[in-house]
């Protein structure tokens, strides 16, 4: 009987909230924010970008040139900064 009290003395002693790992942030962004996207752009320090831009069609050229991966890296870096 001792053994199943010390036993759950030390889990609620060990499961206390303030030792919990603190939550992945990013410049103020958390995991599970509840943030518009303007709201996310300002606290990485974005002042201008897009919001849900369209998307060219796939460039094949491009593509045969660099590659698919670097075709597409390519097309978004002409599009800018966006939120999507």
């Amino acid at each position: 009987m001792k053994y199943i009290a010390a036993l759950l003395v030390s889990g609620i002693i060990s499961s206390n909230p303030s030792r919990a790992e603190a939550p992945c942030d990013f410049k103020g962004v958390s995991v599970g924010s509840k943030m518009t996207p303007a709201e996310i752009m300002a606290a990485l320090g974005v002042t201008k970008y897009k919001l849900n831009p369209t998307r060219p069609a796939p460039d094949l050229a491009a593509a045969e040139k660099y590659g698919i991966i670097a075709a597409g890296e390519l097309a978004d870096w002409n599009i800018g900064p966006y939120c999507d």
